[in-house]
Formats: structure tokens, sequence, C-alpha cells
């Protein structure tokens, strides 16, 4: 066999092995832990944060090592399941062809209190279907594969990834229908892919194949029509020069890196030029971009991800895209504890489409943070003297001009703390959504300069900070706010107490509700000052230990600053609070 795809074997009976334990998940699981610890690789997350793992499909199994990992990490997992499994193929080094997971949205089934009681059980009945039908392609076989596969089409999480999983299992059977070789089967005449297949002696596909998947428009076919396009598939993918879907993956992939490379190179003189226009004005500018955020590959996230790691719902969801969107600056405002900067990364990622780190930035302002620190300002150098040098705002914001038709985010965490007007000078008037076209010189330079129209700022306020004044109401009418309080009343949050399953836990988040209660109805305190639901979301929130832990020495700490000068209101809220968890 081709030493390009020496992966096949093993993954053909990787996928025999897990036919043992679809009555055996948790076996399953206490393998994987085993596996990922005997191969040194960190285990991502199979549930929501603090749940332990208990149920599992076969093809996330899959992609725990058919992701964004390096080929040394996937073959050091492949090895290390080789041998607890006891299988005798060998473990494969190389992994030509095989399309992998994003590492966001690797599991094929949403978190517990997401998805539905049958989801992974659905995941389970099409591998099975799916490895009898490639065994014998009996009518009867082909009925039970397009029944199941229709059915798991339907669940949350699954769209093209299935046919990704499909392939992995029984790669000479079923082709993949992932974003790359969609691409080559719809663009093939495209002037540089068609290059490229010269160049490798490689025919067009027919027409037939190629208005078949145009007619998808983004969303994978139903089972009947899936196994008619692969069956035209295994028959015209010879002629014009790939022997297999094996051969075919792997000549789409060399293809979209090539011309993936190009278009990097191509941001990168784009990029380049901006900085040199600049120049022109501004001695010794520096750089935009690292070289790492040029070459990082994004990953998709989409509104799915977003609802599966954030305890808000759909509609608030659809707000808070609409208010970023529509008046491009937003604050999160809220207590603390109601995970404000997680959601801010998750929202621009949302925004964004992907896990793209080359176009988020994120900051913390301070009391003595200044105009200097975030748009340009002298700072003097080895030697003696002083150099003009731009800030994180400045350079941001050039990056995103050479980028035009994407989206940036710049995160400002602790948006009140500090001096705004100080901080934003003349960006006062920028960063208005019917503004933004406009140029103002700046103050040291004299460089005319404006914010970009695809750049997206997002704000976190802390209500419950004493020493902030209230946001300056110049800024204030140039964002949108939305607030963040504790969600211990969402259907996601109670599906996390319930999976983690502490009496102790549950009775504490009872008395918190309670306290909570009593804060906002304070006339000093308020809603602002509540307590919030992240102190809860851990690892260890099984651990009583721990438990008592968060209770003296987190949340008793806070309410004794809260009434500093009520003892007997603290006392009591002491007791009820330890009280829960004996």
């Amino acid at each position: 066999m081709d030493n390009r795809f020496s992966w096949i074997p093993f993954y053909e009976a990787f996928a025999d092995k897990l036919c043992a334990f679809r009555n055996n998940r948790k076996g399953l699981i206490e393998i994987i832990k085993r596996v990922f610890a005997e191969a040194d690789v960190h285990l991502a997350l199979l549930e929501r944060q603090g749940i332990e793992p208990f149920d599992i499909d076969p093809f996330t199994v899959f992609a725990l090592f058919t992701k964004g990992l390096t080929q040394e990490k996937r073959a050091r997992l492949c090895l290390a399941f080789a041998s607890a499994l006891e299988m005798n193929e060998a473990p494969p080094t190389v992994f030509c062809g095989v399309p992998i997971a994003d590492n966001r949205k690797a599991t094929f089934y949403y978190f517990y209190g997401a998805r539905q009681e049958d989801d992974i059980e659905n995941l389970w009945r099409v591998f099975e279907a799916a490895l009898n039908y490639a065994k014998e392609a009996s009518e009867g076989n082909r009925e039970r594969f397009i029944a199941t596969y229709n059915q798991v089409l339907t669940q949350k999480s699954i769209r093209w990834n299935i046919t990704m999983g499909l392939y992995w299992i029984r790669p000479q059977v079923y082709l993949s229908l992932d974003s790359i070789n969609r691409w080559l089967l719809q663009n093939g005449k495209e002037n540089d892919i068609a290059a490229m297949m010269a160049e490798r002696q490689l025919s067009y596909l027919p027409d037939d194949v190629v208005t078949e998947v145009e007619s998808y428009d983004n969303m994978p076919p139903a089972g009947e029509v899936y196994l008619a396009l692969i069956d035209r598939l295994h028959q015209v993918l010879p002629s014009v020069g790939y022997p297999n879907f094996c051969d075919f993956s792997y000549a789409a992939w060399e293809m979209a890196m090539a011309i993936n490379a190009q278009v990097k190179q191509e941001k990168k003189a784009l990029q380049k030029k901006a900085l040199e226009a600049d120049a022109a004005l501004i001695p010794e500018v520096d750089e935009v971009v690292t070289e790492e955020a040029l070459e990082e590959d994004a990953l998709a996230y989409t509104k799915e991800d977003f609802l599966r790691e954030v305890f808000v719902d759909e509609q608030g969801y659809e707000t808070l895209l609409a208010l970023l969107e529509n008046k491009k600056n937003l604050v999160l405002q809220g207590p603390p504890g109601v995970g404000k900067t997680f959601v801010a990364k998750r929202l621009a990622y949302a925004m964004l489409g992907g896990c793209d780190a080359s176009r988020v930035k994120m900051i913390q302002f301070h009391q003595s943070y200044s105009y200097e620190d975030f748009i340009e300002g002298y700072r003097p150098v080895d030697g003696g003297g002083f150099k003009l040098q731009q800030g994180p705002f400045y350079t941001f914001c050039k990056t995103a001009a050479a980028d035009p038709e994407r989206k940036y985010v710049f995160i400002i965490d602790e948006i009140n703390r500090g001096n705004l007007s100080k901080i934003f000078g003349e960006l006062f008037m920028l960063i208005e959504r019917d503004k933004r076209l406009e140029r103002l010189p700046l103050l040291y330079s004299n460089v005319l300069f404006n914010v970009p129209e695809n750049v997206y700022i997002i704000g976190m306020m802390n209500t419950a900070d004493r020493s902030l004044a209230m946001l300056d109401y110049a800024l204030r009418r140039r964002f949108a706010f939305y607030e963040f309080m504790p969600a211990f009343e969402q259907a996601q949050f109670k599906a996390y107490l319930e999976a983690v399953g502490n009496a102790k836990l549950n009775r504490l988040i009872q008395v918190v509700g309670r306290l909570n209660e009593a804060i906002a109805m304070d006339g000093v305190l308020g809603k602002g000052f509540c307590i919030g639901h992240s102190y809860f979301c851990h690892p260890k929130a099984k651990d009583e230990a721990w438990l008592e832990t968060l209770v003296r020495y987190e949340l008793i700490p806070l309410i004794e600053e809260y009434w500093f000068d009520e003892a007997d209101k603290v006392k009591e809220w002491r007791a009820a609070l330890l009280q829960a968890i004996q």
C-alpha cells in the first residue's frame, strides 16, 4: 500500500474494535483517559466544565486523534490506542488525505443539557449501519444506512462532519464532503486549481457531479443523495486521475494548501504596502502582525458552539450579535462572576465565524493607562532619547484596514477603570459607527487616522467595583450596553447542576439565590453586586473540600466586604452558607 495511506488499515481496524463498546461506553471513556495520560496529550472536554463524561459516540472517539493536533501527538495517541485495544495493525505515523475535525467542535454531540436523549445512540446506529453497508452493499443494508444517517442529520452539532466520520471508518467506501473536498468538487475549472490539476495530469470532473454538489447549498445531502453521489464518484474519479477517494482527498488538500499559501503571501504583501505608506510619515513603524498570527489557521466557530459554551439563550445570543453589528461598540456589564470575559471572547469568535486569534486583540485598562499606551506616544530607547511608538489599538486598526473583507474585534477588559477621555482622545468621535470613514490627525505624528469599518469593540465593565466612577457620558452614548446577571435560572445551568449531581452544591446555589435577592434589595449595593454563576462552574464541583474552600475563602470574604459595617448581617449569611455544605 502507498505509504501515504498507511493509516487506512489502522483506522478501519479501530472502527471494528469500537463496535464492542456500544454497550460499554463508560468503559470506553476510561480507556480514552488512560490512553491520553499514557500519550501525554491533553484530553479536551467531553462534557461541560465540571461534568464527568459518561457517554460518547464512535465518531467523537476518532475525532480525539483526528483533529488539530501535531502529527507527532496523533501518532502517539494511535500507538497508545493500539496497545489499549490489543490491535495487530501498525499505528500510523503519516496521515495523508485525512480530513481533520475542528478543535472547537470535535464532539459529534452537544454537551449534556443541550442534546436530545437519543443523540449519541443514533450516532452508534449510523456507525454500525455504515460498517455493515461497507461490508455488504445489500438493499436492506442500504436502506438501514439511509434511515440512520437521515436521523442523525436532524441532530444539533451534525452537518458535514458526519461524512468526515464515515470516511474515517471506511475511507475506500465513503467520501468526506468536508469544505476542502467540496471546494475541489465544485471549482475544478477555476484558473489556479485548473493549473495545478494540469501539473498533476488530472482531468475535470463531469458537469453533472459539479452541478450535484453545488445544489447542496451548504447543507449536507440526505442519505439516498449522498450514496448516489459516492456511487457516481466511484465510477468517474479513476477516469479523471484519482484512483480512489484517498487520492482525491489528498490531492484536494495539497491544492488547497498551495493556494492558501499563495493567498497568505499576497496578504503579507498588502500589509507590507500599508506599513510602507505609513512609514513615509512615521519613521520605524512597528510591525502590524507577527508571522505567527499570519500562519495561524482559523477554526470554525458557530452559533451552536456559542450556545453550547455560554449560559445565554438563543434570543440573548441574537441580541448580542445584533447590538455589536449595528453599533460596532458594545459593553458587557454585570456583577463579578457572570463570565463577561468568557462571553466576550466567544462573542468575538461568533462574530468572526472562527477562532482566529490574529483578528482578536484583548487588553485591560487601569488607572495609569494613557493615550500614549493605547494609540501612540514617545518612549525612551536604549542609548538615550525617545522614539515614537504605536500602541495596540493603532496597530490593530492598521491590520484591519489592510484586510477590509474580514471583521476584527478589539476587546477591552475593565473598560471603566481607565481615564477614558485621556485614553481615547480624538477617538471619541472616530469610533462612532457613522464616523468610521472620517480621518483626524493624531496627536503626536499628525498622521490622518480613522477607525476602519471592519473593527468592532467589546468592553467589559464590573458593576460591583466601588472605586470606579460612572462611565464617561461622551463614551457611553457611543456604546450599546448589555447586562449579564447570574444564570442560576437558565436551563443550561440547571442541566449543569443535574449532571454534577452534588446535593451540597444544589443547596449552596439555593442559599446564594436568596443571598442575591438580599443584595439586590440592599439600598447601598443593588443587583450590580450579586454573586455570579462562574464561581460554581469548576471541574472540582463534585469535591466537597473544594466547595468548603469556595465558601470560606471566596464567598464569605466577599460578603464581609459588601457589609463591612453590618456585622449581624454578615454573621447570618456566613452561617447560612456554611450550613448549606454540611
